[in-house]
């Protein structure tokens, strides 16, 4: 099963677990997933692993907005160009 992004994963070698907030595809075939965790002094810490040491606890249901652009809104088109 392939991690997808939302996911719930544990790490099988070291044993965190998190939720998946970055992929990164590498040209090679290489899949990286950045997870974050909340540490046993209660902090959020993010930690990056290799997707084959990782195994899918809860299947994310819900799909990222395509349109991430973040928390500013939409500026309009102008006619100028760079």
């Amino acid at each position: 099963m392939t991690v997808q992004l939302g996911d719930t994963i544990r790490e099988t070698i070291l044993g965190y677990e998190g939720v998946v907030t970055s992929i990164t595809e590498y040209l090679y075939g290489c899949r990286r997933c950045q997870i974050e965790f909340k540490s046993k002094d209660g902090k959020i810490q993010e930690l990056t692993f290799d997707e084959p040491r990782l195994k899918v606890v809860k299947s994310s249901r819900t799909k990222p907005k395509q349109d991430t652009g973040g928390d500013r809104p939409r500026m309009p088109r102008t006619g100028a160009r760079r």
